[in-house]
């Protein structure tokens, strides 16, 4: 009886010592969890397209080697075209970089591939993709971080979203980390959970309340005695500031004394100063008129365009007052402060009949939103 109990114990010890020694000659890729696992969406909205970037590390021990697979399964409610699929679908990253995708089968296996780079395959009855390691993909290291990006939106395949709001959505990943195929004991696992909601976009608004102010540096313009030596000016500016998209227009009009619209004579309505005619107010002529600043605005001319300023000098261009509105400044755009100088022109002759002249003009200003 104690040899035969010895005999068992040596039998036992025996087999012990092989086991102990065929693990340390074939050792196998341990399993264990994937752990740092995201799916980083571009949409979360019901029924619409999205990319999806697949985020894992895989644990300590586990190093992705060539002919190695990683599959990645979407519950049920996202949807997976069968087709269109192409290779700029797809993009992984690991330690090593970025590469994109050698070769794409759509519920088939992909083509064979050598290079250090992976194909995919599409099981679009399932919502899985898989990434097949091609064979001469290069390991970066154990426990290398890994992130895989489903162009889901692009002009090729597309990935949907569920058509009405989930929660706890889960995302199965597993690696076939030893080659042997899905649900050995030698596979990483891990899951993460999504959530779709009915609308994953918030529009912002607001307004810019229209603004437009116009101001005048004056609501008096004196000439003073006019001689025949020389032509009398006098100035004052409108300032405009707005924030109207096609900028503003002003005009000036002449404004009537109940018989004319010129500058007439205050004591006899049947006497005034004749309009300019020909543009050109001269020292010695009775004529009136109106200049601005601004040089190449067209009508009215410009008073800089002959000596550079509105001065009682020998003569100064200038354009007849109507009871028409006439243009004088304005901008295409927003202003935060145009200024535009009037100047006003007279000139007399030795027959000019003596008292005084007044004239009336109205300034407007129209902002264009």
């Amino acid at each position: 009886m104690q040899n035969k109990i010895f005999q068992t114990i040596v039998k036992i010890s025996l087999v012990s010592l092989i086991l102990a020694m065929s693990f340390q000659i074939f050792p196998v890729n341990a399993a264990g969890a994937l752990t740092g696992m995201s799916d980083t969406m571009t949409r979360l909205k019901q029924g619409e397209y999205a990319d999806h970037t697949v985020a894992w590390t895989n644990p300590a021990g586990v190093t992705v080697a060539a002919g190695n697979k990683a599959r990645i399964s979407f519950p049920a409610g996202f949807t997976t075209e069968a087709a269109n699929w192409i290779v700029p679908d797809f993009l992984l990253y690991d330690g090593g970089g970025g590469m994109v995708a050698d070769a794409v089968g759509i519920d088939a296996n992909p083509a064979s591939c050598v290079g250090d780079t992976f194909s995919v395959r599409i099981n679009s009855a399932t919502d899985e993709f898989e990434i097949w390691f091609c064979a001469g993909y290069a390991a970066f290291g154990a426990g290398d971080t890994f992130s895989f990006i489903i162009y889901g939106t692009d002009a090729g395949g597309h990935l949907t979203n569920p058509g009405a709001p989930a929660n706890d959505l889960r995302v199965d990943l597993i690696g076939d980390d030893g080659g042997t195929g899905f649900g050995g004991l030698d596979d990483s696992t891990g899951s993460l959970a999504l959530s779709i909601i009915s609308d994953d976009q918030v529009i912002i608004t607001a307004n810019v309340d229209p603004t437009f102010t116009f101001a005048l540096s004056s609501n008096t313009c004196a000439l003073g005695a006019l001689t025949t030596a020389n032509v009398k000016t006098c100035t004052y500016t409108s300032t405009v500031a707005t924030n109207a998209t096609s900028g503003y227009v002003a005009t000036i009009r002449a404004e009537s004394d109940g018989t004319n619209i010129n500058l007439n004579n205050d004591a006899n309505a049947g006497i005034w100063i004749n309009n300019v005619a020909d543009f050109n107010i001269t020292a010695g002529s009775e004529e009136y008129g109106f200049a601005i600043k601004s040089i190449g605005f067209g009508l009215p001319p410009s008073f800089d365009s002959d000596d550079g300023g509105c001065n009682n000098d020998a003569g100064e261009p200038g354009q007849a007052l109507t009871a028409s509105p006439v243009k004088y400044a304005g901008t295409a755009g927003p202003t935060a402060g145009h200024v535009e100088t009037i100047c006003h022109i007279a000139g007399i002759s030795a027959t000019s009949e003596a008292g005084t002249y007044t004239q009336v003009v109205t300034l407007i200003a129209t902002g264009k939103f």
